[in-house]
């Protein structure tokens, strides 16, 4: 998710997945290594958004997000996995850890859009959904960037006008 339209995965040269998603929205779909999902989140809803199958019909588990600090919980399969920002130094990089096994995203690009992920043993929706949440934090950023800037705009244009009436 974010600000690509599409997120597009690779094995070597192959292409194993893809993730598609409106900005305008929490609703994406996806698919990995053959296995299809639907994520159906609410834009101005609670900070939740359910994971389904392909056709939205069966309820496949869950994200939670929390935004102090950034961070969500995947619930799939009766398992939870935590997902967080990494402190590799590396800004946009992120883990999803369970009890048993672990995956990184060690971001390659200065827009975070292109990285490396690891891992071996993580079902694809833990993978997707990890993809999604990083989007939507992103998402987030940016939207309280251009409120804060257009805020800023209107604010001067309020004294401007009112200064020019006395």
């Amino acid at each position: 998710m974010g600000l690509a339209r599409e997120y597009r995965l690779f094995q070597e040269k192959q292409i194993v997945g893809i993730l598609k998603n409106n900005f305008w929205s929490q609703k994406g779909y996806g698919e990995l290594r053959g296995f299809l999902m639907r994520f159906d989140g609410k834009l101005f809803g609670g900070p939740k958004t359910t994971i389904l199958d392909i056709e939205g019909v069966k309820k496949l588990g869950h994200i939670e997000f929390k935004q102090i600090p950034r961070s969500a919980s995947i619930h799939f399969e009766g398992q939870r996995y935590e997902w967080r920002y990494t402190d590799s130094g590396v800004k946009g990089s992120w883990v999803i850890k369970s009890d048993d096994d672990q995956a990184n995203y060690e971001v390659e690009s200065s827009a975070g859009t292109e990285g490396r992920i690891t891992d071996p043993f993580l079902p694809p929706v833990v993978l997707l959904s990890g993809l999604y949440i990083h989007g939507y934090f992103l998402k987030k950023k940016v939207m309280a960037f251009f409120v804060g800037v257009l805020g800023g705009v209107l604010l001067g244009y309020a004294l401007l006008l009112g200064y020019t009436l006395l």
